[in-house]
Order: C-alpha cells, then sequence, then structure tokens
C-alpha cells in the first residue's frame, strides 16, 4: 500500500484551491453594497419611500416587500419618477455578471420605457433595456433593448407576465411574477453580452454573444455604475437581490490552474 498517496491527494486539493482563488477576485462578493436592499436609511410617507443605504435615487424609490423567498425588502420604482442608481462600485471591471429580480408591471399602449438599467463607461450609456406590453394583450410584457445600429428598440423576449403593484397603505404587489435575470458582459475583445432569464424557481433561457448596444461601447471599458431609471416609465416594478462580479478571463483561469498541476507533479516526482 502506498502511503504517500494520501499525502499526494491532499497537496493536489490544496494547489487546486490556491489555483481557483488566484483566479477568484478579492471581492469575489457583489460589486454593489446592499444589492439585497435589506438596509435602508430614513423613510417615510405612505407607501414608506426613501433610499436603500449604498444607493442614490432619492424618496421616490418605495420601501416594499422582497420579490422572493428570504428576501425582508424590495424597492419600487414608481412610474414617471427617478430612479435606483448605484453610487460606487468596490470595483471597476471589463467582464461582468450582473444579477437582479425585476417584477413590472403592464405599462399598458404607451410605450415609453419602463424600466432602463444602464451599464456606464468612458462613452457613456451602451445598454438600455425597456419593457413594452407583449403582444397576447393585457397581463403581458415584451423585454426590448435599444439598438444603435437599426436606432430603435428590438425584442428579445416576448409575453412575460405583468405583475400588479398597489399602492398607498397597501404596498404590494397584489399579483406577483418575478423574473430573475442575469447579464454577461465582456468588453475584453469585441463588446458582447449575453442574457439569461426565467421567472424565480422556473426554467432559464440564454440568450448568448449580443452585439446590440444603444451606443458604442469601448473596447476595454468597464462597469462603473448602472441604474433603473423610472422617469420615461410608464409602469410601477419592483428590483430585488441585485449583484455583480467581476469574471476573470478565461486565459488568466487556465495559467493559473495549469500552474497547479506543474506544482503537483513536481511533489510527486520529489516523492
Amino acid at each position: 500500500m502506498n502511503t504517500m498517496l494520501p499525502s499526494v491527494t491532499k497537496v493536489l486539493a490544496f494547489t487546486l484551491t490556491l489555483a481557483f482563488a488566484a483566479v477568484i477576485p478579492a471581492s469575489a462578493g457583489s460589486l454593489i453594497t446592499n444589492g439585497n436592499l435589506e438596509a435602508w436609511g430614513a423613510v417615510s410617507g405612505t407607501p414608506p419611500q426613501g433610499s436603500p443605504t449604498g444607493w442614490a435615487g432619492g424618496g421616490t424609490v418605495i420601501r416594499s416587500a422582497g420579490l422572493v423567498p428570504g428576501s425582508t425588502y424590495s424597492g419600487v420604482i414608481q412610474a414617471g419618477n427617478s430612479g435606483l442608481y448605484t453610487t460606487a462600485l468596490l470595483e471597476s471591471t471589463a467582464q461582468f455578471e450582473l444579477s437582479f429580480v425585476l417584477a413590472a408591471t403592464d405599462p399598458g399602449s404607451a410605450t415609453s420605457r419602463s424600466f432602463n438599467l444602464q451599464l456606464s463607461q468612458a462613452s457613456g450609456m451602451f445598454l438600455n433595456f425597456r419593457t413594452v406590453r407583449g403582444s397576447s394583450g393585457a397581463g403581458f410584457l415584451t423585454l426590448q433593448v435599444y439598438d444603435i445600429a437599426a436606432s430603435g428598440w428590438s425584442n428579445l423576449v416576448q409575453n412575460l407576465d405583468a405583475s400588479v403593484y398597489t399602492g398607498g397603505s397597501t404596498n404590494s404587489f397584489t399579483t406577483l411574477n418575478p423574473y430573475a435575470f442575469t447579464l454577461d458582459v465582456n468588453l475584453t475583445g469585441t463588446p458582447s453580452w449575453s442574457l439569461s432569464y426565467g421567472a424565480v424557481g422556473g426554467s432559464i433561457t440564454t440568450l448568448s454573444n449580443k452585439t446590440i448596444f444603444s451606443a458604442n461601447p469601448t473596447v476595454g471599458g468597464a462597469l462603473t455604475q448602472f441604474g433603473f431609471a423610472g422617469g420615461a416609465s410608464a409602469s410601477n416594478y419592483g428590483v430585488d437581490n441585485i449583484t455583480a462580479i467581476s469574471v476573470p478571463e478565461p486565459g488568466t483561469a487556465v495559467l493559473a490552474l495549469v500552474g497547479g498541476f506543474l506544482l503537483v507533479a513536481k511533489l510527486r516526482r520529489k516523492m
């Protein structure tokens, strides 16, 4: 029996742990402060309004119940009012994954945006989304993205179920259909992004390698801030559980892992 095998196994596990750690940023958690929207400053009024800690947006953001199990609070952005914007990321990054949960109400026949997610860099906003009433009619939503090349909006996802929000002292989604969205954005080469979406707790669909932008992004640009705008909105909508993580370049990960395996091989030769 080879008594050295357990030691080699331990060394291998430890080395691979170091290799993976080498490619995960120090800020492996979200780059956003208070992305779960659980911490708030002073709130007042009916429904209660204020600003979540670490975010800007003023008193037009409503503190409402969480949109997913385990969440106490969400932020509801009212139609026609200002929105919810990050104040500062913990780190700027050119390759990242941005996730959030959203419940949007039917904007009716209006075509104004009901949410606008902004990702900013030196050249300005370059990804711009909105929801409009779905082709199936009342109670449905279509997610669109602005295409600078076509000078107009393009459909991404059609006929999602809308939610119904009741304000005032009720302050709740009396019909709640929350959706989880994840944007994977890469600005390190030819700028592109992928969108994954699905009802919370349901199956996920991914739309890959999109190159549709509302302003031409700069290669090597970086995410510096983003927000959910309500000023031109025709509906109320809630957001919750917002995260942004930096994604290491594949080449960096491969080099780290190869280094780990080479170190294990060297140690085994010495045994």
